[in-house]
């Protein structure tokens, strides 16, 4: 006989214990050795980070990578700092950054991500792209985007960061 039991968890996905009956004795506390977690069922969320000081352009960005990746779960923040108070307390698989911000633009933010998003999963956008801003970018092994274009372009530059 087996005992299913459902939990959701902070990350908001659902896990599935399956336990063999008899395994846990009354009493006792369950050892990871004493169930297996299914993520076959409903495997965890994917998070994204989007970073930008104009309200309405981190609105946009959201939509368009929620619509595009549905279930990915979306956080925004206005300020690097901001966003790295978010770093700290959660786990991204991809972060979307505006370059000009105040407080700290986009390049030194997503640098100092760098410990916690690997590169090829740090997106720096702009609508003021110059020769020199590009090459630092890609001397830092970020991807790069121009803000304000088409749509499409965050939403391919978030799918290659995803990856399959």
């Amino acid at each position: 006989m087996q005992v299913v039991v459902q939990a959701q968890v902070p990350s908001r996905s659902w896990l599935v214990l399956v336990m063999a009956a008899g395994s846990v004795q009354p009493g006792t506390p369950a050892h990871s050795s004493t169930f297996k977690v299914d993520y076959a069922v409903n495997p965890p969320r994917r998070r994204i980070l989007v970073v930008d000081d104009e309200p309405d352009m981190l609105f946009m960005t959201r939509l368009f990578i929620e619509q595009a990746f549905p279930g990915v779960h979306v956080d925004t923040a206005e300020t690097g700092p901001d966003a790295l108070r978010l770093l700290e307390k959660s786990t991204y698989d991809a972060v979307v950054s505006d370059y000009r911000m105040p407080k700290m633009d986009g390049l030194e933010f997503l640098m100092q991500a760098a410990a916690r998003i690997p590169a090829d999963r740090r997106i720096l956008m702009t609508a003021y792209a110059d020769r020199n801003l590009q090459q630092r970018a890609r001397e830092a092994g970020l991807a790069f985007i121009e803000k304000g274009g088409d749509p499409q372009n965050v939403v391919d530059a978030v799918g290659r960061a995803l990856g399959p």
